[in-house]
């Protein structure tokens, strides 16, 4: 009997699933509170925990359910608590991507989801501490996504029963307590329900009215955010402490700045230079279908990728930190970020036909726009490369695109 569960359970499409969250399990053995994690770990000693979320919401942050969570795991329950929970999150990071683009062959693309999930960098999901980040990022990552799922469900004509409806609603409430994850979901739910509507004209009956609550849930959250007092306060104050007279800089300079700190991130990691690959993997399997101005754009993202860190690893070779340091040369890195960034969008169109080309595409703007929104706030350089989580998310979205695409997948029908 045992053996026969054991059979089954390897399997199962969710076989790799189980290993990965395994593995995650033996990283989260030793994990401790650190970075700010500690600083909630005490913050309700002298006041109430109803007096405190008050004062934070008044004097610092819109993100009332997230703060709710940093104090009650780092201050009033055991840290194993949170250490399943936070498992319990990849997995359903990794099962609401699966339920969005995964239609067939689930066992080999679900191996492929967790390595890819794998490559996201642990240091940059501990950087502020590991709740503090994990749950700042992650859970709404997975939470996010998983909130996205309605849509897929009614576009493929599937009924939502009451108890899976509530759990996209409680996804919601979470996921857009985060600023940046309550713009990607306003963003994706708007062309969502517009698409449903007015292009595939599907009629939404009471199974399907969730859509509409959590577009609420969405809306609801961004008036918060935009209207909370404490996120103006904090604003100032994180000017005067890590960026002082960042709101006299033009939109072009913080653009500049923002640019620059994600791409100097971004190019080095793995996830990365697995896009850049693909790319022009898959321009090249189809090279004959394509225009010499077309095959340029493809290759662009990857030549360019090359030669630039080729040029830095010289540099630093022969020790020329002051022709790095150059006004001139900064220009030219910036310009070189911009030409990487553009042409992976122009690679996407390329690439992708019809309906496949509006989803890579919108995948690849809101990881962008994710980070890019960073603009406006003076951490925009030491919040670091936490804040490129969503950003990493959408590489590992567009991969998985480009897998489907280049193992020649047959088209699904009513594909979002």
């Amino acid at each position: 009997m045992i053996i026969e569960k054991i059979k089954k359970i390897y399997k199962s499409d969710k076989f790799p699933i189980y290993i990965f969250l395994f593995i995650l399990a033996i990283i989260h053995i030793n994990i401790n509170l650190e970075g700010d994690d500690i600083w909630f770990s005490t913050c309700c000693q002298n006041t109430t925990f109803f007096d405190y979320m008050v004062n934070r919401y008044q004097t610092w942050s819109s993100r009332i359910l997230i703060e709710i969570c940093f104090v009650m795991f780092c201050e009033f329950l055991p840290l194993y608590i949170w250490k399943i929970l936070n498992i319990a999150m990849f997995y359903l990071l990794a099962y609401s991507i699966s339920e969005l683009f995964i239609e067939k062959d689930k066992r080999k693309y679900n191996t492929i989801i967790c390595i890819l999930l794998l490559c996201i960098p642990l240091s940059m999901l501990r950087s502020a501490g590991w709740v503090a980040t994990m749950n700042c990022y992650l859970w709404t990552s997975a939470t996010g996504l998983y909130a996205m799922i309605p849509l897929k469900k009614i576009a493929k004509n599937k009924n939502i029963t009451i108890l899976q409806a509530i759990t996209y609603i409680l996804a919601t409430l979470y996921a857009t307590n985060q600023e940046q994850a309550a713009g990607i979901l306003f963003i994706v739910y708007t062309i969502g329900i517009i698409y449903l509507l007015k292009i595939r004209k599907i009629k939404i009956n009471k199974t399907k009215v969730t859509i509409f609550i959590n577009y609420l849930i969405v809306i609801l959250w961004l008036i918060l955010i935009l209207t909370c007092p404490g996120n103006s306060i904090r604003k100032v104050q994180e000017e005067d402490t890590w960026f002082p007279g960042y709101s006299n800089l033009s939109i072009i300079q913080k653009l500049v700045i923002c640019i620059t700190s994600m791409m100097s991130f971004m190019i080095d990691r793995i996830l990365f230079l697995i896009l850049v690959i693909l790319l022009a993997c898959s321009i090249y399997r189809k090279r004959n279908e394509y225009n010499i101005i077309q095959k340029v754009i493809g290759y662009s993202s990857l030549i360019l990728t090359s030669l630039y860190k080729c040029i830095i690893i010289i540099l630093n070779i022969i020790n020329m930190q002051q022709i790095m340091d150059n006004q001139i040369f900064n220009i030219a890195r910036v310009l070189i970020y911009g030409l990487i960034l553009a042409t992976i969008g122009l690679s996407l169109i390329v690439i992708f036909k019809k309906e496949k080309c509006v989803l890579a595409v919108l995948i690849y703007f809101c990881g962008i726009i994710s980070r890019i929104v960073m603009l406006v706030s003076p951490t925009v350089l030491v919040s670091g490369e936490r804040t490129s989580t969503f950003l990493y998310l959408s590489f590992i979205l567009i991969e998985i695109l480009l897998l489907k695409d280049r193992q020649g997948e047959p088209k699904e029908e009513n594909e979002t």
